[in-house]
């Protein structure tokens, strides 16, 4: 594990502390600031949409950061990365839509598909494969090792 100085980890303690309550609360303030007082609720759900995202690449970030650097922490960060991806493209999409834009996505189709018309579904189901690859090449490198 990486060992981060006490005045880093009670730095990450204050940022992560201000990202989740920003996520939560911060979005209500921005959509009355931005759009009139009736108008607003579209708004702030669309930025609790991006705010969400942004917290997951945040919270990801932080795993990846304080994992060992050896090969065996490779499938975590496959799968940190995964889900920082999947988080972007929420955020992104979302974002590109507009925030004053209702996003209503069908069944199987996500906010990006109504951005881009393109089939995007299929980057997560992809980067999950190479992360739960990696997950079993780990176990059985670790099982070939114990018979050594």
């Amino acid at each position: 594990m990486l060992a981060l100085p006490d005045h880093a980890l009670r730095l990450l303690a204050v940022l992560l502390f201000a990202t989740v309550g920003a996520v939560h609360y911060a979005p209500a303030w921005l959509a009355v600031w931005l759009v009139s007082e009736p108008d607003a609720a579209p708004v702030q759900r669309a930025l609790h949409y991006v705010a969400q995202g942004l917290k997951g690449i945040a919270l990801l970030g932080v795993i990846v950061l304080l994992l060992p650097r050896r090969r065996v922490a490779l499938p975590i960060v496959l799968v940190c990365v995964w889900g920082a991806a999947e988080d972007l493209l929420v955020a992104g999409c979302r974002l590109a839509r507009g925030i004053t834009q209702p996003a209503a996505p069908g069944l199987w189709e996500g906010v990006c598909r109504q951005v881009t018309n393109a089939p995007t579904r299929f980057i997560g189901p992809v980067l999950a494969a190479v992360a739960a690859a990696a997950i079993l090449w780990e176990f059985d490198h670790a099982r070939r090792a114990k018979r050594r």
